[in-house]
């Protein structure tokens, strides 16, 4: 596991099993070593929680990231390390 501040959230579809989509996300961040929250939503509450309707969708530290393919694209760069070792913002300040 790597040394992560980060608080991870990964939105999935409300449903039984979880879609291919959002399973490569959890894998990708599992293979990463990252810890993360699966929380599972229906479109309307994926909407009113990140302004976004599209499966899977990450938020790091309250941040929208977007889905595995930005998810992906941002792990090459250096801002990645940065941004996972980040704590959260303390809220109520």
């Amino acid at each position: 596991m790597r040394n992560q501040q980060a608080e991870i959230v990964v939105f999935v579809k409300y449903e039984e099993e979880i879609t291919g989509c959002c399973m490569r996300v959890l894998i990708f961040l599992g293979q990463q070593g990252l810890a993360y929250t699966k929380k599972p939503v229906t479109r309307k509450r994926l909407r009113e929680e990140t302004g976004s309707g599209q499966f899977p969708f990450i938020v790091i530290n309250g941040e929208g990231i977007g889905g595995h393919d930005h998810l992906v694209r941002l792990s090459g760069r250096d801002c990645f390390l940065e941004l996972i070792l980040t704590p959260p913002p303390i809220s109520g300040l």
